[in-house]
């Protein structure tokens, strides 16, 4: 998990500035080629959920997300189709997220979610392929120590064994 950060449009006064944010993680599958079902969970070796991490400097931020793609290692002819849900908090320690699971989130984590969003634009880049979201609108919200997010399969897929997802969110701090 890594971040990069660059500020822009420095204003002289140094009251008025944005800085633009990539947040990324990798998630690298179990071995196997156990196929996803409708509301699977992708994830690696782990039941705990995934975060991608600022540091503590910008606590208390607003963030502005306007695109996030997740690129896999493997480019088969079905690919999945995936929803990534995003939290400002820890949803819960009482949902486990295991790869291959069904998604299920109790009603606090699901208020608690604040986006679920489809990433509906597939490219395919000869020996892999991008999934991308189509933000209408960016989604803005408050930064507070992670943001931690959730992927689930909206159809039945089958994967590589050991296949590696690459995700980026972009966005700026406002």
């Amino acid at each position: 998990m890594s971040y990069i950060v660059t500020t822009v449009n420095n204003k002289i006064c140094g009251t008025n500035y944005s800085t633009t944010v990539e947040l990324t993680d990798t998630i690298i599958r179990p071995s196997n080629t156990t196929q996803y079902s409708i509301n699977d969970v992708i994830n690696n070796s782990t039941s705990n959920i995934q975060g991608l991490s600022m540091g503590n400097d910008h606590y208390g931020s607003m963030i502005k997300i306007s695109e996030i793609t997740l690129t896999s290692s493997a480019n088969q002819s079905t690919k999945p189709q995936v929803t990534i849900h995003l939290w400002n908090e820890t949803p819960s320690s009482s949902s486990v997220f295991t790869d291959n699971a069904v998604l299920s989130l109790t009603a606090a984590e699901a208020r608690k979610c604040i986006a679920s969003i489809p990433l509906t634009r597939s490219v395919d880049l000869n020996s892999c392929f991008m999934l991308q979201s189509d933000l209408a609108l960016p989604i803005v919200f408050e930064f507070k120590s992670e943001i931690y997010f959730v992927l689930q399969v909206n159809n039945a897929y089958t994967p590589v064994s050991g296949e590696s997802f690459y995700l980026n969110v972009f966005g700026e701090l406002i």
